[in-house]
């Protein structure tokens, strides 16, 4: 993971191409009465103001999360290049990473418990948990001994370089060039086109049946070893329902607690009223139950997304919602509104961020 960039020189001829070539470029407009540069104000990914029209390069069209693709000017090339580029801090002979920028560059949330001191980081649900001063840590619910502790300077929480990669391997590339970590972007995934709808099984027993349940023994397509619970979906469906609105709250405490959820919590409460016992984190709840196609899906089944972002990796589980029928499902979310909601996911964004999806009940 960890690769010596071959020097600051191809950097550095980099960054003076591309300035000759904006000095060109701007020579040219000058030349032809065109420098008024009439365009459009935007911010980029770092804060700063771009601008976009007529001096702006060509770019490609599409969706991204809702919004299209525009054209990068010179500038917001260099901008985008800077913006990940973390600079380490070098104390008692070892190199720190700021935790808190490492997670802002990444787009994964954050939280500190007061009482314990206790710093959770991930999607939407927690993902990393660690103290500052001690070895243990959990990555995806699993112990994890450090090599070195995480510590505390000027009221922010650093790691050790040499224990980045336990935590996060496989979540990010980087390089290091002296005192800094650069982030390497991650390959932006195909488009939409050609993806397949979410679809109802037409044999789900539950569909179009309200109130009615079927024979207590298992289908014959569910494998014997596969441990899933017979109950009756519609009415985990409807009791589900009765949390609409609940508000989201990035690795929210036991809900009689908080009366709150996050993705993963919202879904473990849930099956739980029905006897149905489920990990605490989405990327546990991935390992649980029967793999299913996203053509063939049944109430109930729990259906797993990545969040995108422009440096973590794309084939990290970050979100579970709960698949109503119909294409929609119903999760807990900040987006695109706060608490729990129903959603429908035949739309470009969730046809895109799907991972898979898995039956724990029948």
């Amino acid at each position: 993971m960890e690769r010596i960039l071959r020097g600051r020189g191809t950097r550095m001829r980099r960054i003076w191409r591309a300035a000759a070539a904006a000095g060109l470029a701007a020579a040219i407009l000058a030349s032809a009465g065109c420098g008024d540069q009439r365009g459009a104000d935007w911010s980029d990914r770092a804060g700063n103001r771009v601008k976009t029209g007529d001096e702006a390069g060509t770019g490609r069209t599409g969706e991204a999360g809702g919004q299209g693709f525009r054209g990068f000017s010179l500038k917001e090339e260099a901008d985008r290049e800077r913006d990940g580029i973390i600079r380490l801090t070098f104390r008692d002979g070892l190199l720190y990473v700021p935790l808190g920028q490492l997670a802002d560059k990444l787009e994964f949330k954050t939280s500190r418990d007061p009482e314990t001191d206790l710093y959770r980081i991930g999607d939407n649900d927690v993902a990393f948990e660690l103290k500052p001063g001690s070895r243990d840590a959990l990555r995806y619910g699993d112990p994890v001994k450090l090599d070195k502790p995480a510590i505390r300077m000027n009221g922010e929480l650093y790691i050790p370089l040499e224990t980045v990669r336990a935590l996060f391997a496989g979540v990010f590339d980087y390089e290091i060039d002296g005192d800094k970590l650069l982030l390497k972007p991650q390959v932006e995934p195909a488009g939409d086109d050609g993806l397949p709808d979410f679809k109802d099984d037409p044999y789900d027993p539950f569909t179009n049946r309200a109130g009615s349940r079927p024979s207590s023994a298992a289908p014959a397509d569910i494998p014997a070893d596969a441990k899933l619970k017979d109950i009756d979906v519609n009415a985990l469906i409807e009791a589900a329902h009765e949390y609409i609105g609940v508000p989201y709250v990035f690795g929210a405490k036991p809900y009689p607690q908080s009366k709150a959820f996050d993705c993963s919590s919202f879904v473990q409460y849930v099956f739980g009223k029905f006897g149905v016992n489920l990990p605490r984190s989405s990327r546990k709840q991935a390992l649980v139950g029967k793999p299913v196609s996203r053509t063939s899906l049944r109430k109930a089944d729990l259906l797993f997304f990545y969040l995108p972002g422009r440096y973590k990796s794309n084939d990290i589980v970050g979100h579970v919602g709960i698949y109503i029928g119909n294409g929609k499902m119903i999760h807990a979310s900040d987006k695109p509104k706060d608490g729990v909601q129903v959603t429908d996911i035949n739309k470009p964004f969730w046809k895109k961020t799907f991972l898979e999806a898995r039956r724990v009940v029948y």
